[in-house]
């Protein structure tokens, strides 16, 4: 895993006489980050959310196959299982993607 560091130093060796335009560069640069920054938390935020909801809708998808089973529905309990199945694996995509957003780079 590369780690980049976005450090002030050794941008600003050099000096202009005209501060003016730099500055103002600089203030739209932060407010620009600020924004992305935010934009990432409700983003993991919402992936937070999916997982878990998404867990929830596994486990009652599990509880719907055993009660299908229970009743002798063998075929309905099976596709129900395979429901829940095929929530936790998406839901190792969305901690995968959660992961990768969440990791210092």
């Amino acid at each position: 895993m590369h780690q980049h560091h976005s450090g002030s130093h050794g941008h600003h060796d050099h000096h202009h006489h005209h501060h003016d335009k730099e500055d103002h560069d600089h203030e739209h640069a932060d407010e620009k980050r600020s924004k992305v920054l935010s934009m990432k938390e409700r983003l993991i935020m919402r992936l937070q959310y999916s997982i878990r909801h998404n867990r929830e809708h596994g486990d009652s998808y599990e509880n719907l196959a055993r009660e299908a089973r229970e009743m002798g529905e063998e075929e309905a309990g099976r596709l129900l299982l395979a429901a829940a199945e095929f929530t936790a694996r998406q839901n190792e995509h969305l901690e995968k993607a959660l992961s990768l957003l969440t990791t210092a780079r």
